[in-house]
């Protein structure tokens, strides 16, 4: 997936296919999702057919060379629309913060275990 992502900057999948090619369950599917879209570095949106209002994921790729491109060609964005959704994710990622406190250390080399540091 995120080899797709870096190629084309776009991809579209379903939860069925990801979670039937990676033998995992939907619901770790739909967590690496939420990760995906909290870190601010992509956008997902839904596909959604007409039929059963249900479709496909698709993720796009901010940091890609063609980003603006890709908004304005596949989702018809104008040049302020797309002002407006890049401002929107240039704000700080409120995950961040505990990321910066965890501190990790190995133990004999085989366990690994996360320390939280400045915990409330």
């Amino acid at each position: 997936m995120i080899y797709n992502l870096t190629y084309n900057g776009i991809i579209k999948v379903s939860r069925e296919h990801l979670s039937n090619k990676l033998e995992v369950g939907f619901n770790t599917i739909s967590t690496a999702f939420k990760y995906m879209e909290q870190s601010k570095l992509f956008i997902l949106s839904r596909n959604r057919s007409g039929k059963t209002n249900c479709g496909y994921r698709v993720i796009l790729d901010m940091q890609h060379v063609n980003f603006e491109s890709i908004l304005s060609e596949v989702y018809h964005l104008k040049a302020y629309e797309i002002a407006i959704v890049k401002d929107e994710f240039k704000q700080p990622n409120k995950y961040q913060d505990l990321a910066q406190n965890a501190y990790i250390s190995t133990l004999n080399g085989s366990n690994s275990t996360l320390n939280y540091n400045n915990q409330i």
